[in-house]
């Protein structure tokens, strides 16, 4: 049988891992290429993919490289180039999990491409998990061919804990796991990371398919059929109801605790399942492979059950019978070795001492025990010769006696001798230059041999030294004799090996400490007969020891008198020490702590804080910045901790040592600086107050939220220094902040600027910005301020500017009478107006007279009188003006002034009280206008309107009498013209009767629209109505609901439901109707039509928006005759130019209007406003 049962050939799977080698330095070089020409997509690979990082990329690329090199059979110095690779993969990996275990960035991150897509803290830097997987490949590949077996074992299993890790990660995306599980290191892996490292591990474990789980899986044996079928069932079954759980649980469809058992029920029943098909399947191989088995144990010869050559000879040594394997070794025929002479295959300087063996055989039967092996030389067919072990064996049977001969070849076995005792040699000159000496003592004899290094390490000369036991008894130290007298003893005992150290004292007397370790050998009934043994001066490590012992009661000084809070335990975690804030923190001041268990001091301790003692007495590190404490009591305190291991010695672990802060109150006061925090922020959004800082070394710029939403930039802006200054407008504001930076940068000055800006959307603002600076060394380091939108203050600002202008203007206007008084009348304010109309001048008036002076007496007493009557009380003088304004907001009356040369005027005079802050009247200011023009313009209005009035009431009677007759003249003349042809019908057929028949209805017609018009006309008084503008349009559809069909015209009413107008029903029906049926008739035949009523707000009136896509008008032809009387514009044979006329006027009759616009050959929309 062949010895090696695998599934691949190696060129299978050689072809196998150069081809994933292939693909992965493919995509790393995408990668590579997108990071250098900064394309994020070729980043990603993949869209919607996380960017991979440059050094993952560029780790990828060395361990493809490095496969296809160490897969490679050309030249072997591709396997030198091979470990190249693997190492520089190694030193990239190991300072990147540096960087993550030690918190310290050593630079390796963006060391060949700056990573300009990562939104991180820590840009470019691949992920722990990534890194500890490149490790661990690197690592692998590197030993993976080593020739010993349980170092390539090694790197086989890291092979597979990759494929563990990344399958783990691939799985958490496709079950839709987050990453903020507890082994973020795995799940933090990105998914095409992950495929890669599946693909690759996998791969890597087929360079030695004889190690790891691989094994397993690649023989063509019962057991890897087995494990290949089950693993994949297996595994497809986990994998499904992981998937089905975790979908169970995130959507809560079961409990919890159902839902878990249910999966191990699930789980139980799918695995007895295919256990029980497995099973079947092998007990049926089985039930074949024994009857083969059987049938073989007839037929197969007990010869060919051994691996070395058997041969049985007759008493002359010729061959009679032998197996296989003497065929193959001896490469002879089966034919050629039967009957052969055994002398042919021994070499003939060996067959004195064979025949002697043989003979001694034949004659006598040997002892079991005294069947020693003959070393011999054998001879191959070919003349090969080859070292041997020949046994012999004596068998006796009716045809006689027979000898079986076994060679067994040991001409490896011979080799490693050769090779044994150059290493027996090399071991001597090691030892000697290694400075450990060999022991020798005889316990028969009482000889104790020494090699040379045991002289040079006592001191003694050879002819010095006895070599009996009391003689190395003499050398050692008084106060260890006894202990290494005594731990010999027990070695000769059996009670337990020799294994110690001790002092010896050298003939200078110099004391040296020796390490020793020996074995004893005993006789066949265990008696001890020798010890074999080495020592080795450990001088300066007791040295140390004693120094490190030292350091330990330094130690515990310094932590019993340390300021913070630490404390000492053994491997039981029995305090040794603690610093007295340690007992001051957590209330141990009145107790004796030192050597009790601190699980006894604090019972409370939970399994957690217990797994962390034991992995730091393991030898790890736990550092924790801050986290909740319950008490025993329910109080809740804050620590910071740093628990390590203490040593011993080197790698002797001693215990831990517990570094703890109380930051309770350090929370408390964050916790409430926080809150003042966000009340700030709150405080800032509501005052829309950003913040702003220049990083000047890093020529970086950043931007608060406020601050961005006042820029009105996206929240993903990265503002960059020399663009953030193009925000500010042209001209003053942007010179100045220019030179306010500029200013700051140079000299450390502060700026406090309004600045006027046009943001990101387009919109221009006022800003305030405040500026400090940050110097360092004399030069500023760092920019920062605020930042906030002032464009309401300044509109505000401007507009109160623009008042007092106007207000100046006005107060100072000569077309204005303004004169402010206090409350007691004396004025205190006469404008240039003022000085115009009265003739007084200011400096005349201001602080000297009253208002009272300007009017007529007559006037103000029959006002005070009014007013008296009014108010029920006596008013006269000064408080005929403002007795009113005092109680309400102003008084507007007609006045008349009197100049100072005593002329007169009329003046509309507006009395207004001038009020404090707090309210209360503090004067009065008179605003008069000369309506001397106004006067005589009321005259002339009235003595028009009476004229106009009375000739709209006789247009009104002529409107009346023209329609009445001419209708009832109209309506005579075309009954005579009935009656004639109903008389004489023989002329009904004449040309003039057609002719008198159609002007007699278009004069009835003409009659009846200029009826229509006298209505509109005179017919103002009725009662507007509140009408449902949808209702409305919905019923005129109605009544023409035919009429569109027939023409194909599509009515569209999107007219809003709760769209309400003020009107007067008749009208607005007769509007709609005109409207709708217009894009009826006026319709374009080339293309679908449609009439679209639509309706929206504005300023007071609803808007109805009829809109159709007709024939259109000319507007530049027809614009200003449209709604004219009896206008047509296309030559439809129903136009009357009546229609337009009467809308309009209904339209402004009950207060709406219209407007147009349309496009010839596109269509026509009217906006017809209607009041709200």
């Amino acid at each position: 049988m062949k010895n090696v049962n695998t599934l691949f050939s190696y060129d299978k799977y050689y072809r196998y891992i150069r081809i994933v080698a292939s693909v992965t330095t493919g995509v790393s070089l995408i990668v590579i290429w997108g990071w250098i020409l900064k394309i994020k997509l070729l980043t990603s690979f993949l869209p919607d993919l996380p960017t991979m990082k440059f050094n993952t990329a560029l780790c990828f690329f060395l361990v493809a490289v490095g496969l296809l090199f160490k897969t490679s059979k050309r030249l072997p110095r591709y396997q030198v180039y091979a470990g190249i690779i693997n190492v520089t993969l190694l030193i990239l990996a190991g300072i990147t999990l540096l960087e993550h275990i030690t918190g310290v960035n050593y630079g390796i991150d963006q060391l060949f491409v700056k990573d300009y897509f990562s939104i991180y803290s820590l840009p470019g830097r691949m992920s722990l998990g990534t890194a500890l997987n490149f490790f661990f490949l690197g690592l692998g590949l590197l030993f993976i061919e080593c020739k010993t077996r349980l170092v390539a074992q090694v790197c086989q299993y890291l092979f597979h804990i990759i494929t563990l890790i990344s399958v783990t990660s691939f799985l958490t995306y496709l079950f839709g796991v987050g990453i903020e599980t507890k082994l973020e290191f795995i799940t933090s892996m990105a998914i095409h990371t992950a495929v890669l490292f599946i693909a690759l591990s996998g791969t890597s474990s087929l360079i030695r398919i004889d190690l790891g789980i691989t094994s397993v899986f690649s023989k063509h044996s019962i057991g890897s059929m087995m494990a290949r079928k089950l693993f994949l069932q297996i595994g497809g079954m986990v994998i499904v109801l992981s998937y089905l759980k975790i979908l169970a649980d995130r959507y809560q469809i079961i409990e919890l605790e159902f839902g878990t058992t249910l999966f191990g029920v699930l789980f139980l029943v799918l695995s007895l399942s295919l256990i029980w098909f497995v099973a079947s399947k092998l007990n049926e191989i089985e039930r074949q492979r024994q009857k083969i088995n059987h049938n073989l144990s007839i037929a197969q010869t007990f010869l060919n059950s051994t691996p070395d050559p058997i041969i049985i000879v007759d008493q002359s040594a010729k061959i009679i019978l032998f197996n296989e394997r003497a065929e193959e070794v001896f490469a002879y025929t089966e034919d050629e070795l039967n009957g052969l002479d055994l002398d042919i295959i021994i070499d003939k300087r060996s067959l004195s001492k064979f025949h002697k063996r043989f003979k001694k055989h034949l004659v006598e039967k040997v002892k079991k025990n005294k069947k020693k092996p003959l070393e011999l030389k054998a001879v191959k067919k070919t003349g090969e010769k080859f070292e041997s072990e020949v046994s012999f064996s004596r068998i006796t049977l009716l045809e006689g006696t027979f000898i079986l001969v076994s060679l067994k070849d040991i001409t490896v076995r011979k080799s490693y001798e050769k090779e044994l005792k150059k290493i027996t040699k090399k071991y001597s000159a090691a030892n000697e230059a290694a400075v450990v000496g060999v022991w020798e003592y005889d316990i028969v004899k009482n000889y104790l041999e020494w090699d040379n290094v045991m002289y040079m390490l006592h001191g003694l000369n050879k002819e010095d030294f006895n070599h009996a036991y009391d003689a190395w008894e003499k050398v050692l130290h008084p106060e260890d004799k006894q202990r290494a007298t005594e731990e010999v003893e027990k070695a000769l005992m059996g009670e337990e090996e020799f294994d110690t150290s001790f002092r010896i004292i050298k003939p200078d007397g110099e004391i040296r400490h020796i390490r020793a370790k020996a074995l004893v050998y005993r006789d066949n009934e265990q008696h001890p007969i020798r010890m074999l043994g080495t020592n080795w001066d450990i001088t300066k490590e007791k040295q140390a020891e004693q120094a490190l012992q030292n350091s330990f009661r330094q130690n515990l000084i310094f932590v019993e008198q340390a300021p913070s809070a630490i404390a000492m335990f053994n491997r039981n975690m029995e305090y040794i020490a603690a610093s007295q804030k340690w007992k001051e923190d957590y209330g141990l001041l009145e107790m004796d702590i030192l050597g009790k268990s601190h699980y006894e001091i604090f019972p409370e301790i939970g399994d957690e804080w217990k797994k962390i003692h034991r992995e730091c007495l393991e030898g790890a590190v736990n550092v924790c910045d801050e986290a909740s404490f319950e008490r025993e009591d329910g109080s809740v305190q804050w620590i910071s901790w740093d628990v390590r291991p203490w040593y011993k010695a080197e790698g002797e672990i001693g215990g831990i040592v517990m570094h703890t802060a109380n930051i309770t109150q350090f929370k408390d006061s964050v916790r409430e600086r926080l809150k003042i925090e966000n009340i700030l922020n709150k405080t800032n959004e509501i005052a829309r107050i950003g913040t702003w800082e220049v990083d000047l070394g890093k020529e970086k710029i950043s931007w608060s939220k406020i601050t961005k939403e006042i820029h009105e930039v996206p929240d993903d802006y990265r503002p960059q220094l020399e663009k953030a200054i193009d925000f500010y407008k042209e001209g003053t504001s942007k010179k100045s902040i220019q030179s306010a930076v500029t200013n700051a940068v140079r000299s450390g000055k502060s700026f406090d600027l309004e600045l006027e800006m046009t943001t990101y959307q387009g919109n221009n603002i006022w800003v305030r910005s405040i500026g400090q600076v940050e110097m360092f060394e004399g030069r500023a380091k760092r920019l920062y301020g605020i930042f906030q939108d002032i464009t309401e203050i300044k509109n505000y600002e401007i507009s109160l500017k623009e008042t007092n202008e106007k207000l100046n203007a006005i107060l100072n206007s000569s077309y204005v009478s303004i004169i402010g008084t206090d409350k007691n009348g004396l004025i205190t304010h006469f404008n240039k107006g003022a000085e115009t109309f009265l003739q007084y001048s200011a400096e005349e008036m201001i602080g000297k007279e009253s208002p009272v002076i300007i009017h007529l007496p007559e006037e103000i007493e029959k006002r005070g009188k009014a007013l008296s009557k009014q108010l029920n009380k006596n008013i006269q003088g000064f408080d005929v003006f403002v007795e009113l304004p005092k109680q309400g907001d102003y008084e507007s009356q007609e006045w008349t002034y009197v100049r100072k040369d005593g002329s007169t005027f009329p003046v509309q005079l507006v009395v207004t009280p001038v009020k404090d802050d707090q309210g209360e009247i503090e004067g009065f200011l008179g605003v008069a206008a000369d309506i001397s023009e106004l006067k005589n313009a009321e005259k002339e209005i009235k003595s028009l309107l009476s004229i106009t009035t009375e000739q709209n009431d006789r247009l009104k009677n002529f409107a009346h009498i023209v329609s009445h007759n001419l209708r009832s003249h109209s309506g005579n003349f075309e009954m005579l013209l009935d009656v004639f042809v109903s008389t004489y019908p023989e002329f009904q057929k004449e040309k003039a009767i057609e002719l008198l028949q159609l002007a007699s209805r278009n004069l009835k017609e003409t009659i009846q629209h200029l009826n229509e018009v006298v209505v509109i006309n005179t017919e103002i008084d009725f009662k507007m109505e509140n009408i449902n503008l949808r209702n409305a349009v919905l019923a005129t559809y109605n009544s023409i609901s035919s009429l569109a069909s027939e023409a194909q015209v599509e009515i569209i009413n999107e007219v809003q439901e709760d769209a309400l107008i003020k009107g007067l029903p008749a009208y607005v029906e007769s509007i709609l109707l005109n409207f709708i049926t217009n894009g009826i008739k006026y319709r374009s035949h080339d293309r679908n039509s449609f009439v679209k009523l639509s309706s929206y707000q504005q300023n007071g009136y609803t808007i109805l928006d009829v809109e159709d896509n007709g024939l259109g008008i000319d507007l530049n032809r027809h614009g200003d005759k449209l709604f004219g009387m009896y206008k047509t514009f296309h030559h439809n044979k129903d136009a009357r130019g009546i229609g337009l006329f009467i809308t309009k006027n209904q339209m402004e009759a009950i207060g709406g209007k219209i407007e147009v616009e349309s496009k010839v050959n596109q269509g026509t929309n009217f906006k017809l406003y209607f009041k709200n």
